[in-house]
């Protein structure tokens, strides 16, 4: 947690038959980064980059560890 009370990243590790996360923040408290990962953290789903304004300014779509898709 940030001096300023807001956490800066966050991990939660895939369960079985679940998938685990990351997140980051911006400094200012909006989202910054989010990816969604199973196992030996493979990415799956979608991957999100965001800027200051929570806008999305990259996204990704994973299958099994591997880029599919790039959607912005």
């Amino acid at each position: 947690i940030k001096p300023n009370g807001f956490i800066a990243e966050e991990w939660e590790d895939a369960k079985p038959g679940e998938l685990g996360y990351h997140k980051q923040w911006h400094p200012n408290g909006q989202l910054k980064y989010e990816a969604y990962f199973e196992g030996n953290i493979e990415y799956e789903g979608l991957m999100t980059l965001y800027n200051e304004e929570g806008e999305i300014i990259e996204q990704q779509r994973y299958e099994d560890g591997e880029l599919v898709e790039t959607i912005k």
